[in-house]
């Protein structure tokens, strides 16, 4: 199996783009046809020959008793199991469960067991991707396996969810979405676990699809069989139906005082809170006092009473208690003065009281309650621009809490996140002293820390998803002490590029190349050969946190090439003739105008357009024009004297002029034409005549779109005339998620729909024959969902190729396939196993196809096809054997194919094949 996690090359951006692949197939070696590669990819040159900092990614850490257990990567093991005493010296890896470089991703950590005989439960991966449940006690020979999973995939994970003071219980994948999980028992030892709701041939016995867990002492209570209650002492015997709710569909419990608190939602939709003994017994209803439109957020014990919180949909939470009387069920309101605040997070129980977090006037505000009038009080308002944010009900299960402080994730303006503490009140509620303040780039979208609290003090999970990731503790007046360093990687030259584009461009028999040298990103000029190579440009503004700043050439305009740059606070347009004088700024957006990021470069009529998209999802771009000079650069102004707003992605060339959607009010649509000019851009239809208008594309003569109708897209088409916009008769109606620009196949439409619930299949429309699916919906493969991200279909002269899925279950074989319109013309290609991924990055070239696909023996690498199987092959394995170099950015130049691939020795960087002649 090749890891993720494996070579020292692999950089935190390469990482992060990597785990968009993560396969739950298993690898069979059996499944790879080997073969030779047919040539060297060759590199152009080794650009970033420094070594980078790798802040270890941390999952999660949770305490032991004499100290922290933890989940982080490193490149010698992938990322597995470690420990921490809290010194620097004292923080290693535990067990490497998967040995080697490959990772078995620690996963689901649950405490149970008594405080001095703390244990934690947690899953990992296999090295065929089952599943396994571990059981730790923070030592090497104290961490076991407990249960695998008979299959694997997502529908046959195991999920350690609650423990008890005798064990944990544990979901594993079950047969069907109507019973997804059987629930298991184990007191940690593989002798005392066992099914709890075992299956009988192919029925579940007892009950199915358990679900709304919560622990009251050694009893665990979950909902069950859709409308029962039910609880477990950890064997078959004392698993037992605690009561049946026929008056609606239980939602949320809680125990408390001995009684068992339920919501539920009837018939109409409305929720009502009921309670009766916790070992089961006759319900009292308790309120009935919210409707469909308000619904239970969480509820928590306190004592003898619940605490719990409403959402209306506009009015914001409330607040409300109950002591198992419907006497004592009553609102809390929070008001100390003024208006009363919104709640804003789930609710922390700590020292007889429980915290809430609200926000009012822009201010957050953290506010406290036993349960009564009087004991409700406010604790402290933030100040202005701080935000606090209350531990989740879904995050691991550790306390953020001692015998003195709870703890506290507050976001600040200016320094990102601080953990802060408080005893109660408003003067001991301050930043936690000596800790490091982190996320200073992030700032609002910045992760919160990840925190734990144990004997040997506060461990906080710092800068998460940074090249400075690490795990701190602090301790009383002992300060804060860095336990993880960053590991040193070889350099990349990663440099991140907008869809639709490449960082690198052929000008004049010179290679423009954006690079990473690991100092700077810097545009460079170059022979094809990676030779005489001298910088042209670098930004001056401010780049993009964490690597985020993408570079890409959009258009070749004569003798100059058009690129952009998004950074931190800017978007720009450039453009060069090679040389530093000759590269200049044409158009640039600031954030927070509106308008800020440079897409859809489209030519027609000789005249490039694009837009600056907006800001806000949903609201539409700015359209502007250039020639490739400065002068020659402006915003479209339409005939009545306004600025042209299309709907970004929606502009195309037809009849010589461009063609984009426009979307305003009540989302009413309009498609308007342009000649460049303000007399020329002017509405072709009327806005009330369309709504949420989409995937405009331009077939032969006629303009293809769909809009929407009760939340269904039909099929719509147009000859750039008001009266030749119609509906496409018969009418044709697909899910509104399904669709895409259809694409012109020899002049006839081809693109992606669902319909009533079908798989996505591919359709065709043409004149004559009409709308009609390509093949049978109910025979094939599955159409890889359409993704502009992994470009996974490709049109190669009258012919389609794109990627399928066949089989099911944990069963699925990664395929590819072509078609030329026809059921009979649609035929499989290639089918490369159940192992990896699907075929991406597909590319035509001539009349080949280029992509990019994994196969057990060369991991992920570019092949070549031709349409048929013998004539599907291997072009180039970059990192010979099993690693994946996962090449990327595939361009055709000057006979040659560039893209960007990985090798151990020198991280990402630029190489080039020989393309066959003609």
């Amino acid at each position: 199996m090749t890891s993720l996690f494996k070579r020292p090359a692999l950089t935190l951006p390469a990482l992060l783009a990597s785990l968009a692949f993560i396969s739950l197939a298993a690898p069979t070696l059996a499944q790879a046809q080997e073969q030779e590669p047919e040539q060297t990819a060759r590199l152009i040159r080794d650009i970033n020959r420094g070594m980078d900092d790798l802040g270890p990614p941390i999952s999660w850490v949770m305490p032991l008793q004499k100290s922290v257990v933890l989940a982080k990567f490193s490149v010698d093991h992938g990322l597995e199991l470690w420990t921490s005493n809290g010194t620097p010296t004292g923080t290693r890896l535990l067990k490497d469960i998967l040995p080697g470089p490959d990772s078995s991703f620690p996963d689901y950590p649950v405490a149970f067991g008594s405080s001095e005989g703390a244990r934690i439960a947690f899953t990992s991966n296999t090295d065929t991707f089952a599943t396994r449940l571990w059981v730790t006690d923070g030592t090497s020979q104290g961490t076991l396996p407990i249960f695998e999973t008979s299959g694997s995939g997502f529908d046959h994970r195991t999920r350690a969810v609650k423990g008890t003071p005798t064990g944990v219980f544990f979901e594993s994948g079950g047969t069907s979405y109507e019973d997804r999980y059987e629930l298991h028992f184990t007191d940690g030892t593989p002798a005392g676990t066992w099914s709890l709701n075992p299956l009988e041939g192919e029925t579940r016995t007892r009950f199915t699809s358990p679900s709304g867990y919560l622990t009251s002492g050694q009893w665990y209570y979950f909902i069950a069989n859709k409308n029962e209650i039910w609880r477990s002492d950890g064997t078959p015997a004392g698993t037992t139906n605690v009561i049946t709710i026929t008056q609606g569909t239980p939602t949320h419990t809680a125990i408390a005082g001995g009684r068992l608190f339920v919501a539920i939602t009837v018939e109409s939709g409305a929720h009502e809170l009921w309670c009766c003994p916790m070992d089961g017994g006759p319900l009292t209803l308790l309120a009935a006092e919210w409707d469909k439109y308000q619904d239970f957020w969480n509820i928590v014990p306190l004592g003898d009473r619940i605490i719990f919180h409403v959402a209306p949909v506009w009015s914001g939470p409330g607040l409300w208690t109950s002591n198992g009387t419907p006497e004592g069920t009553r609102r809390l309101p929070l008001q100390d003065q003024g208006s009363e605040p919104q709640l804003t997070g789930d609710l922390t129980p700590w020292n007889g009281a429980v915290y809430v977090a609200t926000w009012r006037d822009d201010r957050s505000e953290l506010w406290k309650t036993d349960g009564t009038l009087a004991g409700t009080s406010h604790v402290i308002t933030f100040p202005p621009g701080y935000y606090y944010r209350s531990p989740s009900q879904w995050e691991p299960h550790h306390a953020h809490h001692d015998g003195t402080h709870l703890y506290l994730q507050v976001q600040s303006p200016d320094v990102g996140w601080e953990v802060w503490r408080t005893r109660g009140d408003t003067a001991s509620t301050v930043p936690v002293p000596k800790l490091p303040r982190f996320n200073p780039e992030e700032r609002y979208s910045g992760p919160a820390p990840i925190l734990a609290v144990g004997k040997n003090g506060l461990f906080v999970i710092t800068q998460q998803g940074s090249d400075d990731e690490a795990l701190w503790r602090t301790r009383g007046k002992s300060g804060a002490v860095r336990l993880t360093r960053p590991e040193k990687v070889v350099g990349s030259n990663f440099v991140r590029s907008p869809f639709g584009s490449q960082p690198y461009e052929m000008l004049d028999g010179s290679l423009l190349a954006f690079v990473n040298t690991g100092r700077h990103y810097e545009l460079w000029r170059m022979n094809p050969d990676g030779t005489r190579a001298r910088s042209l440009w670098k930004p001056e503004a401010p780049l993009a946190p964490y690597n985020n700043s993408e570079f890409g050439f959009r258009a070749i305009i004569g003798d100059t090439a058009v690129f952009t740059f998004s950074g931190a606070d800017r978007s720009q347009v450039w453009a060069t003739d090679g040389t530093r004088q000759g590269t200049r700024l044409l158009a640039e957006a600031l954030v927070g105008s509106g308008n800020n990021y440079p897409a859809d470069f489209v030519k027609a009529g000789g005249i490039w357009y694009f837009t600056f998209s907006s800001e806000t999802y949903g609201e539409p771009a700015a359209l502007w024009k250039t020639d490739g000079t400065p002068a020659g650069t402006s915003r479209i102004v339409t005939a009545d004297g306004n600025f042209a707003t299309p709907d970004t992605g929606e502009l195309v060339e037809f009849h010589g002029q461009l063609h984009f959607l426009s979307t305003g009010e009540d989302n009413a649509t309009s498609i308007w034409r342009s000649d460049g000019t303000a007399a020329g851009t002017v509405p072709v239809t009327d806005p009330s005549g369309l709504q949420n208008a989409k995937d405009l594309s331009a077939v032969g003569d006629r303009l293809l779109f769909f809009a929407d109708w009760s939340n269904n897209h039909y099929f719509w088409q147009s000859d750039g005339t008001a009266q030749g916009t119609v509906q496409v008769l018969p009418l044709q109606y697909f899910a509104s998620y399904s669709t895409q620009p259809p694409l012109d196949l020899g002049g006839v439409a081809i693109f992606q729909g669902t319909r009533d619930y079908q798989e996505t299949q591919w359709w065709r429309h043409d004149a004559i024959t009409g709308t009609r699916p390509v093949r049978d919906p109910h025979t094939g493969p599955r159409v890889a969902q359409w993704d502009s991200g992994w470009q996974n279909h490709a049109i190669v002269g009258n012919r389609l190729f794109y990627s399928a899925t066949a089989g099911d279950g944990d069963n699925y074989e990664y395929q590819l396939w072509l078609t030329d319109g026809t059921s009979d013309g649609t035929r499989l290609v290639k089918s490369f196993g159940t192992s990896g991924y699907l075929p991406e990055n597909l590319l035509a070239v001539g009349n080949l196809l280029y992509f990019t696909v994994y196969q057990p023996a060369y991991g992920r690498e570019l092949w070549r096809s031709d349409g048929t199987e013998t004539g599907t092959v291997l072009v180039a394995d970059i990192d010979p054997g099993p690693a994946d170099s996962s090449p990327f950015g595939l361009k055709a130049m000057d006979g040659k194919l560039y893209f960007g691939a990985r090798r151990e020795d020198i991280g990402y960087e630029l190489f080039v094949i020989d393309l066959p002649q003609p």
